[in-house]
């Protein structure tokens, strides 16, 4: 029997939501008739969040992602539209168990050299943080439940 083996895209994105709390929704958005939206919807009690993963093998001495098709026109589109009505949106750059976090299209549009990749990168742990950060806020118990 033969396994079928997942992306290393799609792998990175899984590890990512299954260190996520269980009160964070998210949803892939693969769509086989329309391009442009990005990979994954995360909703919380705090607001929303659109990410696109992307992911590169080794970190190359500069990534620029409007290069060589990386983030299609369609998708950069897509996010920066999100963005101006006021819908969170990052890219994210998975490479082998680190990520680099570009939030909003100011930084999903600039290439990003090898120096600023190693003072920025996220483990996986750490992204996942900063998308439970984006979304999701915790709740204090109300002042008559903590006298009960």
């Amino acid at each position: 029997m033969s396994t079928v083996s997942s992306k290393p895209e799609t792998t990175f994105t899984r590890f990512i939501n299954n260190l996520l709390i269980p009160d964070i929704y998210h949803l892939k958005m693969a769509n086989p008739y329309i391009g442009g939206p990005p990979d994954v919807y995360y909703e919380g009690n705090a607001g929303i969040l659109f990410v696109e993963y992307k992911y590169v093998p080794t970190f190359p001495p500069t990534l620029d992602l409007t290069k060589n098709n990386q983030l299609t026109r369609l998708q950069a589109y897509w996010l920066a539209r999100a963005e101006s009505n006021g819908v969170q949106c990052a890219v994210i750059v998975g490479c082998q168990s680190d990520g680099l976090i570009l939030e909003g299209q100011e930084a999903w549009r600039r290439p990003v050299g090898r120096t600023e990749w190693l003072a920025t990168k996220s483990t996986r742990r750490e992204i996942a943080d900063w998308i439970t950060r984006k979304v999701y806020m915790c709740q204090r118990p109300s002042k008559s439940s903590e006298s009960s």
